[in-house]
This record gives structure tokens, C-alpha cells and sequence, in this order.
């Protein structure tokens, strides 16, 4: 399990205007747990939840994320706002471009992978997961958006067997910041991402996609359900976050969905 952080600490980083924060003992999912709570009468306050242990942690189309006691970091954020119109395109990556800028100082060979894996020497190192639900409150119509992120402090002890792809940690053979350092950035940077977003969309950060863009210039295959979809040359992403690929052709746009991007060479 991991070591219980100081969550006075935690909260007196994220300052005034931050997050709601709470710390879970153990959860079935951060994401499930916020995504389940009923709606009050207005729209809630941003909320994050961090967990110390995660029983069924998952990714994108149910899949299970791997989240290892004392080597993993599992939490949520919830979003409310009036209306069910969902958020606009690109949120996954808005929120992997924020992270990678707030940790790379102390975590170096972070990329970005997308639409939502962050890397950190070409292994998987977090994924972003990002979840709606609708619903009412005194028949005035809510929409709830969670933002879940699973980050590996080390790398899984055996992540090619569990997972089926090579790992990482974003402090392997590096000096780790103290959890509630770390936690607080993180949940600044998933706040600050939200917000940027909800008011301008992804362009304020393509500039962080071209900087943490794994596979740019990459020849790459893009795969479902063990399936080849397409090859081709990744050129980076659309302004509404899909991605760009230079087939035979021609160039291609493909958007987010149940799609893993691997380079020719490890596909």
C-alpha cells in the first residue's frame, strides 16, 4: 500500500482556490467512486481523490490498469457544469500535455504517446482516462467529467507479462519528490488543463504536443482488436486532437477510440 501522505500538506499546496481534496484508505476506482456520487442541487466544486490502494482500476474500453501498492499513483478529478453538452475534443490530451510540462523537470524522457499514454523512455509510464456522466438535480441538467490518472512511481516489477508492453517509472534511477509535492502538482495541472480547455480547446496546447510528441516523424501502425487499421508516417495531431497519418494514401486523420500506436520497429 502506499505510504499514507500528509493530506493537511496536500491541501495547503493546492492553496485556496484548489481542489476539493480527499485521500481513500482503498476504492474499487477513483473514477467510479466520483463518477457515482449523486449530484447536488448546483454544480459541484472541482474534487479530486486519490487512492492507496486500487482494487479495479481501468483504462480506456475497460481495460485493467495495473496499479502496483507503494509504486503507483491513482487518482480523479471531477468536473461539473450546467447543461450536458460533453467537453469539447482533445481533453485526454490537453490534460497528458499539462502533466508532462509539470513533471518533466523532475522526470526526465517524459513523452507523449497519444491519444493518452505518457512515456517516459519509450515505456508506459501513465494513462488518462476521461469519463462522463449526465444527470439532474431539482431538473436542472448536469454533466460530471472525471479525469482519471494512473501514473507508475517505478516500473511494474513485470509489466511485460502483466500488461503485455514495456513500462516504466517516472523515478526509475532518479530521486523521487515527495508524494504530497507531486500529488499537488498533479492535481494543479489536471485543474489548470480543464480550465484552459473548457475556454480555449486544445490550441494552447499543440505547442506541448510538438514538444512531447513520441512518435513525430515515426513510421507507426495503429492497431484494434489485434487488427491493423493503418501504417504510416505520424505528422502530429489535428487542432481538435486527431491524429495525423501519412499513408500511401495520403494523409489520414484518425480520432480517439479504441486505437494503440506502436512504432514498425516494437509493433
Amino acid at each position: 500500500m502506499m505510504p499514507s501522505p500528509d493530506t493537511s500538506l496536500i491541501r495547503e499546496l493546492l492553496g485556496p482556490d484548489g481542489p476539493h481534496f480527499e485521500l481513500l484508505a482503498e476504492v474499487d476506482s477513483t473514477s467510479s467512486w466520483l463518477l457515482e456520487a449523486p449530484f447536488a442541487d448546483t454544480p459541484a466544486s472541482p474534487r479530486a481523490v486519490l487512492a492507496q490502494a486500487q482494487r479495479a482500476g481501468r483504462g480506456r474500453r475497460g481495460r485493467r490498469w495495473l496499479a502496483e501498492p507503494g509504486r503507483s499513483l491513482a487518482l480523479s478529478l471531477a468536473f461539473e457544469r450546467a447543461g450536458t453538452v460533453p467537453p469539447a475534443p482533445g481533453l485526454s490530451l490537453a490534460v497528458g500535455c499539462a502533466l508532462a510540462a509539470a513533471l518533466s523537470d523532475d522526470c526526465q524522457g517524459l513523452a507523449l504517446k497519444w491519444p493518452n499514454d505518457l512515456l517516459r523512455d519509450r515505456g508506459k509510464c501513465g494513462g488518462i482516462l476521461i469519463e462522463t456522466r449526465t444527470g439532474s438535480a431539482r431538473l436542472k441538467p448536469r454533466v460530471r467529467v472525471v479525469v482519471g490518472v494512473g501514473l507508475n512511481l517505478l516500473a511494474p516489477e513485470d509489466a511485460q507479462a502483466l500488461i503485455g508492453q514495456a513500462a516504466s517509472g517516472l523515478f526509475d534511477g532518479a530521486t523521487p519528490i515527495r508524494l504530497e509535492a507531486l500529488v499537488a502538482r498533479v492535481v494543479l495541472a489536471v485543474a489548470e488543463a480543464w480550465t484552459t480547455h473548457e475556454r480555449e480547446g486544445l490550441a494552447p496546447f499543440l505547442p506541448l504536443w510538438v514538444r512531447f510528441d513520441a512518435w513525430h516523424g515515426e513510421q507507426v501502425v495503429l492497431n484494434e482488436a489485434g487488427q491493423t487499421l493503418a501504417r504510416g508516417r505520424s505528422l502530429g495531431i489535428t487542432p481538435s486532437g486527431a491524429l495525423r497519418l501519412l499513408t500511401n494514401e495520403g494523409e489520414q486523420h484518425i480520432v480517439a477510440g479504441d486505437l494503440s500506436l506502436r512504432t514498425e520497429r516494437l509493433a
